[in-house]
């Protein structure tokens, strides 16, 4: 055992991280009159009424890709959506532009502010931003997006600590459906910062995909993979209520 993982094991209590965007690039703002680049995590460029994202931003685009035909007007006008872990945020403006009434939720001021910024510049009224902890959130709302998030909340940014746990809070907080982002423990990102260690004490071992998918159906009527944001680590699911 790692003496980081020792160490985590004598706590009494869970020690939440609060900065889950410090090892990766700074966030940042441009704006034109009619335009405004957000970047960081992320890269995108939008308008009052179209949204593109950064070649580079390959996760953003390849996510993008998958989803556009689910975020549509046709599904969203009207409907209440939930970007949890929002970062730049990019689905929260996307949802705007398609008529959901939204909530973009995140823990880092630093993105929060980014997206009051673009939201006032296009006066997107439909559109409310809030610096919280996921866990936090409880109301219940039509459409929830939950992209790379599960990793940091089951055992770092929140304790869920359990898979079942975990999918139970978002089906108590979702209407019609959840989209949620599958993380493997293979993935590069929890082998650098060790995700799944950083509360040890205070979880189980139901962290993997099978329990994932499990847990989902359990909760849920309707389980669908839309497929990969990233082979073979990141994986896209539609939950229906």
């Amino acid at each position: 055992m790692g003496i980081k993982r020792w160490l985590n094991t004598l706590r009494k209590t869970p020690k939440k991280f609060k900065d889950p965007n410090r090892h990766a690039p700074k966030p940042w703002l441009r704006s034109t009159t009619d335009s405004v680049t957000i970047g960081g995590y992320q890269e995108f460029t939008i308008t009052s009424n179209t949204i593109k994202a950064s070649a580079g931003s390959y996760d953003l685009a390849r996510k993008f890709e998958l989803l556009y035909p689910i975020y549509n007007s046709e599904n969203l006008t009207g409907k209440s959506f939930l970007d949890m872990g929002a970062a730049g945020g990019f689905f929260s403006f996307l949802a705007t532009q398609n008529g959901a009434i939204v909530h973009a939720v995140d823990l880092d001021a630093n993105y929060t502010e980014l997206i009051l910024k673009a939201t006032l510049q296009f006066k997107f009224a439909q559109l409310s931003v809030h610096t919280q902890n996921i866990s936090e959130w409880t109301e219940k709302v039509d459409v929830v997006n939950a992209l790379s998030l599960i990793h940091w909340i089951f055992s770092c940014t929140s304790v869920m600590g359990n898979m079942d746990t975990m999918i139970r809070f978002f089906k108590n907080i979702t209407r019609d459906f959840l989209v949620i982002e599958w993380i493997d423990p293979q993935d590069e990102a929890i082998k650098y910062f060790n995700h799944l260690d950083y509360n040890v004490n205070f979880t189980d071992d139901s962290y993997n995909r099978k329990s994932f998918i499990t847990s989902l159906e359990s909760e849920f009527d309707k389980v669908e993979s839309l497929g990969y944001t990233r082979k073979p680590t990141r994986e896209l699911f539609i939950a229906r209520v």
